[in-house]
């Protein structure tokens, strides 16, 4: 036999509330938004962005070389940096200068026309130099034709033709 009380709460209930409703919405946001955010790290995500934002400031900078320059190997290149785990895409063409964060949590690596490795550690700057009359890379820079950049097991290349300054970037 029921007592009165539980008779009167089933009576009174009346279903949820639309606060208890917004409550209950806004947890299943929060976990499906950190979930997401877990499986974009596990993906690599980062390393690609990383990689695409690296192809088009290379491509970018190609482009002014070979229209802007004055044919000396100073007055337009390009400089990647980590700073303190952020890595940095710098632009100098002439006398103006700009920076760009391109990627966060990723690990650069270097490797030039002869197959020396070259990890961009904290602190470390890697120059880049195209040659204005063929778009290929100076013959006077150092000759860094591939540059990988990952993210726990992924990792994306950038690669730089020497010769033509084509730049390709794909999946390891």
């Amino acid at each position: 036999m029921k007592k009165n009380s539980e008779i009167l709460f089933w009576k009174e209930n009346k279903g949820t509330t639309l606060v208890e409703l917004l409550v209950i919405i806004a947890i299943m946001v929060i976990v499906t938004g950190s979930v997401l955010n877990l499986r974009g790290y596990l993906n690599g995500k980062q390393a690609r962005q990383c990689a695409y934002k690296l192809e088009a400031a290379l491509a970018e900078i190609r482009m002014e070389t070979m229209s802007k320059s004055n044919g000396e190997k100073e007055s337009v290149y390009f400089i990647i940096e980590n700073n303190n785990g952020e890595i940095f895409a710098k632009q100098k063409i002439k006398e103006s200068e700009k920076s760009d964060l391109i990627g966060q949590e990723v690990t650069v690596r270097v490797i030039d026309n002869k197959g020396l490795e070259k990890e961009l550690k904290s602190g470390g700057t890697v120059s880049i130099y195209f040659d204005r009359a063929t778009g290929g890379l100076h013959k006077e820079a150092d000759l860094y034709t591939v540059i990988e950049i990952s993210q726990g097991a992924t990792t994306y290349i950038v690669e730089i033709e020497p010769v033509t300054g084509n730049i390709e970037c794909r999946k390891k």
